[in-house]
C-alpha cells in the first residue's frame, strides 16, 4: 500500500510539473509571438509613413524641376527672338537645354520599390498573424492552455474598393492620368 501511495504521489507530482511546464511553454510562445506582431505593426506604420514621404517628396522635386525648367526655357527662347532675320536656322544649329526625363524614371522606380517593400512587410505581418491564430487553435494543447488569449487583428492596408472587387469578382480599370 505504501508503495502504491508513493507511486501515485510521484505520478501526480510529475503530471503537475508537466502541466505547469507545458502551460508556461505555450504562454511564453504566445507572448513572444504577440510582442513580435505588435512590434511589426509599429514597424509597418513607420514603413508606410517613410514610403509616403519618399514618394511624395520625389514628386514635389519633379514638379519643381518641371516648373523651373519651363520658366528657364521660356526665358531662354524669348531671349532668342530679338532679331527675326535668319534666327530660325541659327536656333536649329545651336545647343539648347534638354529636359531630362531621368527624374521621372527615378520616381517611378522609387514608387515600385517602396510599394514592393511595404507589400513584403505586410505579407510578413500577415504570416505572423496566421502563426498566432494557429497557435491559439492548436488541438489539444494550444486551445487548452491559451483559451483566455484573444486573436490579434492584423491591419492589412489595401486600396479603396478592393473588398468590393473581390465580392463581385469584377474590376473596372481606373485611368492612370
Amino acid at each position: 500500500m505504501k508503495t502504491f501511495l508513493i507511486v501515485l504521489v510521484s505520478v501526480l507530482v510529475i503530471g503537475a510539473v508537466g502541466y505547469v511546464g507545458m502551460s508556461w511553454k505555450y504562454q511564453n510562445k504566445e507572448m513572444r509571438l504577440r510582442h513580435n506582431i505588435e512590434g511589426h505593426i509599429d514597424v509597418s506604420k513607420a514603413h508606410y509613413s517613410k514610403m509616403q514621404n519618399i514618394i511624395f517628396g520625389n514628386v514635389e522635386v519633379a514638379k519643381e524641376y518641371t516648373k523651373q525648367f519651363k520658366e528657364f526655357y521660356t526665358d531662354f527662347m524669348s531671349g532668342r527672338a530679338h532679331d527675326k532675320g535668319g534666327q530660325l536656322m541659327k536656333w536649329v544649329q545651336e545647343s539648347h537645354p534638354n529636359f531630362s526625363t531621368e527624374l521621372y524614371a527615378n520616381i517611378q522606380r522609387q514608387i515600385v520599390a517602396q510599394r514592393e517593400s511595404f507589400h513584403a512587410n505586410q505579407k510578413q505581418l500577415r504570416n505572423l498573424g496566421v502563426e498566432h491564430d494557429n497557435l491559439l487553435n492548436e488541438k489539444p494543447f494550444g486551445a487548452w492552455f491559451l483559451s483566455d488569449k484573444e486573436h490579434i487583428e492584423i491591419p492589412i492596408i489595401k486600396n479603396e474598393g478592393v473588398e468590393q472587387i473581390f465580392e463581385t469578382q469584377t474590376e473596372t480599370p481606373k485611368p492612370l492620368f
